[in-house]
């Protein structure tokens, strides 16, 4: 039987997420595409060494009016990815307010997500200083462009890893992780 992850995707509006999401599952970072509205699901199998882990990713809203749908999603997740941008600084800065949304409904795995590294020129918020962050809150921590694009592919394998260490204490971080692409795609809206 296959195992089943619920992947939670949640930061500001304008960070990125949805660019990253579709440039794992489309090879298409969403540049012209306008903000979520509520929340998207998406479907992807990923394969750790010799397990196949279906990964159910859903793509929350950043706007503050649709804040109130987001605990609902977060119920049940193995996994929450917080993603900042790190040309934004106030959006680094409300990555605390994401960490309570997040622990206050469930306790998944974290992993915090700075996005836009192809924008180095304007960045606002040094490697370290996510990478402190991330540390301080027992989270990964990666940086990413959606538009390069420039580690989905690792991000993915950090989730593909996490659940997995859960149940092999050891090698799991040498796990080879390969995605793939769901048949039948989501995008569908389940506001």
């Amino acid at each position: 039987m296959m195992q089943s992850h619920k992947v939670v995707f949640v930061g500001d509006s304008s960070v990125g997420k949805t660019s990253i999401i579709s440039q794992l599952i489309y090879n298409n970072s969403a540049q012209d595409q306008g903000p979520t509205v509520g929340i998207d699901f998406f479907s992807k199998n990923i394969t750790v060494g010799t397990e196949t882990i279906r990964v159910q990713i859903w793509d929350t809203a950043g706007q503050e009016q649709f804040h109130s749908l987001i605990p609902s999603y977060l119920r049940n997740s193995t996994i929450a990815i917080i993603v900042y941008d790190i040309t934004n600084q106030e959006s680094f800065e409300n990555l605390d307010r994401w960490i309570k949304t997040v622990l206050d409904i469930a306790n998944p795995a974290i992993i915090i997500v700075g996005n836009k590294s192809d924008l180095e020129d304007a960045r606002a918020i040094s490697t370290e200083d996510g990478q402190r962050f991330a540390e301080a809150h027992q989270a990964k921590f990666i940086e990413t462009s959606a538009r390069k694009p420039s580690n989905i592919n690792e991000l993915f394998q950090f989730v593909g890893e996490i659940p997995i260490s859960n149940q092999i204490s050891s090698n799991a971080a040498d796990a080879n992780v390969k995605i793939e692409n769901e048949s039948g795609g989501g995008g569908g809206c389940f506001c």
